[in-house]
């Protein structure tokens, strides 16, 4: 499975190591009989693995001699499948949900054909395969069609007679580096953060050309450019784009050193973990850890924005914060998900030498990628069914420092306590707005309306214990101005400010309003104060 890649199959039991030779693939149907296949693996189609039909297979997989079944888990329980395995002595391999099982056989296939074939030889055969798919993409589109790196390096571009070309692809292909454009990283951005193909409109002499982004399930690898055809771009040529990319994503998987390839298995473990979709009594000893070991996560951002993540951004925080665990601590597993990238550390006194490492990255990370980065620390717990608590922990710390609500590049939990409770505070009204103050909203209207600052110098007020004399001077303002703006909201707004519980509720909600904009005595008054 090193040749294929943990981000498409993973091997989650071998009963005889996994140094075993294997020889080809079956479709396992259960209305068809299994032919005896000496070293075969049976791909477990249409199966589900809790179903008693997928225990019946890996019983008929090992009395017609198959090494090993293939099955997707798409949320199942594994148990019962494992179990039959153990009693049978199959191995079985979990294939990633995404990746389509015509292509699964190929890449397997290929796999078991090729095993010989050393790691030069290797690179150059998956190099041939990369421009064999530009130029197949490229006879349906019509136009050129080249295939980039996250480096924005062409790997593989199409030479198709006839097709259609611009002054930018032929630049990109003799430099085989895309000319840099002032739009570079927003473009790049918006591809690999989409779902699937993007298209841009002709700008210039460059001509309209559709991209995709090219990935191993969520992982980015690169991306697939097309320049439209004399056509346009109609359903087949989307169609092209999107199987070309597909297939990329196969080779340049392939192409990866087994470096690279046991990184990326140790995250996909970790990756399952954090999400509570793996046994942690499967995933656990496969990252090398111990029963007994303590944990700690770290978690690693840029500016943290929920809503639009930046793949490609957070691509080359992993990048650097691999290298960086690779020197320091290389037995940390590195893990990867659209919002931020985590570094598990386990072992003796996990706490402390978590926070020795995220002290190490943050600098050197900002540093490397020119832009700051922030880290959240985990507390310490024992055992891997922690981690997805840990990962909401670290999510939530996250929020605060990398949203740029707490002035701080590594936070843990005590630090943000706080502001994670206002931000689950604000939740909450905003899912809840029949719990909003209406007094509270037409004050807000108001101040919107007229410029003023009415709701502001109302909570300065709240904040400073009900004293004009503090209040006024945070908001640089004559006391008897404070007092005018209090009598006018009281005349707007039908607040009983004389009631310690509306205080408390007025004071809260303002308090929320205000989560995310600068303090008091970094604001200046402004606004006509009615």
């Amino acid at each position: 499975m090193d040749t294929v890649g943990p981000t498409v199959a993973e091997l989650v039991y071998a009963p005889d190591g996994v140094d075993v030779s294997v020889s080809s693939t079956v479709i396992e149907d259960p209305n068809d009989t299994l032919p005896v296949t000496p070293g075969g693996v049976a791909m477990l189609i249409g199966v589900a693995a809790d179903e008693p039909a997928a225990v019946h297979a890996v019983r008929r997989a090992a009395a017609r001699g198959l090494r090993a079944v293939v099955i997707k888990r798409h949320g199942h329980n594994l148990e019962p499948l494992l179990a039959a395995a153990q009693a049978s002595g199959v191995a079985v391999i979990v294939a990633t949900d995404e990746i389509p099982w015509r292509h699964l056989d190929a890449l397997l296939s290929t796999a078991l054909s090729s095993g010989e074939r050393d790691e030069d030889d290797l690179g150059a055969a998956e190099r041939d395969q990369l421009f064999s798919i530009a130029n197949a993409t490229a006879a349906v589109v019509g136009g050129s069609v080249a295939i980039e790196d996250l480096a924005q390096h062409v790997v593989a571009y199409s030479s198709v007679p006839g097709q259609r070309i611009d002054e930018l692809r032929r630049q990109g292909i003799l430099d085989r580096r895309v000319p840099r454009g002032p739009r570079d990283v927003e473009l790049y951005r918006l591809v690999t953060s989409a779902a699937g193909v993007v298209r841009f409109p002709q700008l210039g002499d460059d001509l309209p050309r559709a991209a995709i982004a090219i990935r191993a399930g969520s992982l980015p690898l690169g991306t697939l450019w097309a320049i439209e055809g004399e056509g346009g771009f109609g359903a087949p040529a989307e169609r092209a784009i999107v199987d070309g990319a597909t297939l990329a994503a196969l080779h340049m998987l392939r192409a990866r050193s087994a470096p690279d390839l046991d990184l990326l298995r140790r995250g996909e473990l970790l990756r399952t973990l954090l999400e509570g979709t793996a046994s942690p009594e499967l995933a656990w000893p496969r990252l090398g850890f111990r029963p007994g070991d303590r944990i700690a996560l770290i978690g690693v951002a840029p500016s943290w924005s929920p809503d639009a993540p930046d793949a490609l951004l957070i691509t080359h925080v992993a990048r650097e914060v691999t290298r960086i665990c690779g020197v320091l601590r290389p037995d940390a597993a590195v893990a990867t998900s659209a919002r931020a990238v985590y570094v598990l550390v386990a072992g003796d006194q996990a706490g402390q030498a978590a926070a020795r490492l995220a002290h190490r990255i943050v600098p050197e990370a900002t540093h490397a990628l020119r832009g700051r980065v922030y880290a959240a620390l985990s507390s310490e717990q024992a055992g891997p069914r922690a981690l997805p608590r840990l990962r909401d922990e670290i999510d939530q710390i996250l929020r605060v420092n990398a949203g740029g609500l707490s002035g701080s590049d590594l936070a843990t939990m005590a630090d943000v306590q706080s502001q994670v409770m206002l931000l689950h505070l604000r939740d909450e009204l905003e899912r809840h707005p029949e719990l909003q103050h209406p007094a509270l909203r037409q004050l807000t209207e108001h101040d919107r309306q007229r410029g003023s600052e009415l709701a502001f110098s109302l909570l300065a007020w709240l904040e400073a214990g009900q004293s004009v004399q503090y209040a006024a001077g945070r908001l640089h303002v004559h006391p008897n101005t404070l007092r005018y703006r209090l009598r006018r909201l009281r005349e707007i707004a039908a607040i009983d400010l004389d009631d310690p519980d509306q205080r408390l509720a007025t004071w809260l909600e303002l308090r929320l309003i205000a989560v995310g904009k600068p303090p008091l005595t970094a604001r200046a008054a402004g606004g006509s104060g009615a």
